[in-house]
Order: structure tokens, then C-alpha cells, then sequence
């Protein structure tokens, strides 16, 4: 039998049978749910003062937050050891434990680090959360630290203009990728502890090659152009996915331990299960920016000394 009661929430709510609560004093948010055998099904959200919390920066994203919380199915209860396979199955207060891990991917996603989710952005989360998942898979540990890129990101920009010179790696007769037409391909390398950034030349195998015998396909700085839009791209996607693997791991475990307890005990954050710092993402074409402001620096003082 569906039992009448009104609801509000915030980042923080628990959901009881009649609550009001408040995103702050001046912020109130009222729902009115029906509340069947399991789930609370939000029926009529009424925002009164809302007007009150324009202009302020955190009464905002306190109401943004609670309107996310209230639009969201969610359950009363739940026994300890029950699988979750949707956010559903979780009670207000669980869910509002997520939006920390919500607000982080929403940033990666839209490239934003100020932006705050909307409800497409929360369920976004909620989906990517539960594809092909559920509480019964305990292994949920963060991905591996995204690796140096910069061989499989090269760019052909030439050939051989002869055959390379023997060296240590290749004594004798050169091989046909070093010989005279093979293609060279340019690889960008950004030093992690310095404001710098380096070209590497090399033959199809990713072994150097000097840069003196090299015929262009094009002018340099279109070679040095192509190279540093290439890693770029690259290292953004890869460490945009590596950057949602870690939250959407983090949020999984949080689930496990959730479903673990049960509703019984008020759910915590485990350590180990806080919130994951992001790794910034370090791109090459800000790093030649930044050296052309230095060799135009370096050029002005030149200048000065000639003149």
C-alpha cells in the first residue's frame, strides 16, 4: 500500500517518510513523493525561494545539488548484502555521497574544471557507473598511470636521403627501413620537471635517426606543427580516460562497501575511496607557446645588444 509523505533533500539529505531540509536557511526545497514498498518516486518538486540563491555562488550549487538528489528515484531501506545494480537501489543519503564523483567527471567530460553537473551530466554518471556492472564484482582498483606516448605518436614527415650510418644498434649493412627512402617519422617528448619540450627523429621502428638526412614532405615548422597536434590529442584522450576510469573505480567501490552494510548503519567513505585528484593534463602546444615567448624574449635581448 503507497504511503503519502513530502521530502525534501539536499547534498546531504536523508530521505524519511515526511521531512523538510533545506540547501541552506534561506534555500528551501519542498518535494512531495509517494513512497511505494520500496522506492520513492518523486511526484511534485516545488522550489519556492530559489530566487533567494541567485547570486550566491554556493546557495546555488547547494540547490543545483539537492534538485539532483530530488529528482532521482531511491528506496527507504535496503538489507545488508543485497547486490545494487542501479543508483535506485540507494537510499538519498547514499546517493548524495556520489556527487563529489559526479561534479569531477562532469569536468573531465565538458573539459571544465569550474562547471557543476546538470541532470543529464548526473545520469551520465549513474550509466557509466553500472555498464556492465554490478556490486558482486569486488575488483574495482584504479587504472594504471597513463605511460609515455611519444614513440606511438609520431608523425611521418620524410624519407632518408641515403642510407643511415651504421651506429651501435645497427654495426653492418643498414636494414631497409634505415636505408636510403625509408620514411622518418617525428615524435614530440615533453621532460615532466621542465618547461621545455623535445623532437625525436626516428626510422619506422622507433629507433633515431639524425635530422640532417632527412628529406621533408613539408616545412619544418608545419613538421613540428603536425607532430605536437598528434600528441596532443593523444595524451588528452588518454588521460581524460584514464582521469573518468579512476572516478568511475572509486565510485564502485564505494558501492561495494555501501551494499556490504546495508542501510542499518550510516553509510562512510572508506580511505583509499575519497575522491581521486585528477592528473592534469600536460600538452605539448602549451609548452611551444611558451618557449616562443622565450626565444622572442631571447631575441629582443639580442637585438638590443647589436644595436
Amino acid at each position: 500500500m503507497a504511503l503519502l509523505g513530502t521530502a525534501t533533500a539536499t547534498a546531504t539529505a536523508t530521505a524519511t517518510a515526511t521531512a523538510t531540509a533545506t540547501a541552506t536557511a534561506t534555500a528551501t526545497v519542498t518535494v512531495t513523493v509517494t513512497v511505494t514498498a520500496r522506492h520513492m518516486d518523486v511526484k511534485m518538486f516545488e522550489a519556492t525561494p530559489f530566487i533567494m540563491a541567485q547570486n550566491n555562488p554556493v546557495q546555488e550549487m547547494e540547490v543545483a545539488m539537492a534538485s539532483l538528489l530530488i529528482r532521482t528515484p531511491s528506496i527507504v531501506s535496503r538489507p545488508l548484502g543485497e547486490i545494487i545494480n542501479s543508483e535506485e537501489m540507494l537510499t538519498t543519503r547514499e546517493l548524495s555521497m556520489f556527487i563529489d564523483l559526479a561534479r569531477l567527471e562532469t569536468q573531465v567530460e565538458h573539459r571544465d574544471a569550474e562547471l557543476m553537473p546538470e541532470f543529464s551530466d548526473w545520469r551520465r554518471f549513474w550509466r557509466m557507473v553500472f555498464r556492465r556492472w554490478n556490486t558482486t564484482h569486488p575488483d574495482n582498483d584504479n587504472p594504471q598511470v597513463v605511460g609515455n606516448v611519444s614513440a606511438e605518436t609520431s608523425v611521418k614527415v620524410g624519407t632518408l636521403i641515403c642510407d643511415h650510418p651504421p651506429n651501435k644498434a645497427f654495426p653492418g649493412p643498414q636494414p631497409r627501413w634505415r636505408s636510403e627512402g625509408a620514411d622518418v617519422f617525428l615524435g614530440v617528448f615533453v621532460p615532466q620537471w621542465q618547461n621545455w619540450l623535445d623532437f625525436v627523429w626516428r626510422d619506422s621502428k622507433g629507433k633515431p635517426v639524425k635530422p640532417s638526412l632527412v628529406k621533408l614532405d613539408m616545412n619544418i615548422h608545419e613538421c613540428f606543427d603536425l607532430a605536437i597536434s598528434r600528441y596532443d590529442r593523444c595524451v588528452q584522450d588518454r588521460i581524460e580516460r584514464y582521469n573518468e576510469d579512476c572516478i568511475i573505480a572509486t565510485a564502485r567501490r564505494r558501492l561495494v562497501n555501501f551494499a556490504k552494510r546495508g542501510t542499518d548503519h550510516e553509510p562512510n567513505i572508506k580511505p583509499g575511496d575519497e575522491a581521486p585528484l585528477l592528473m592534469p593534463i600536460e600538452l605539448a602546444g602549451n609548452r611551444a607557446d611558451s618557449m616562443s615567448g622565450t626565444f622572442a624574449s631571447l631575441k629582443r635581448l639580442r637585438d638590443q645588444r647589436v644595436n
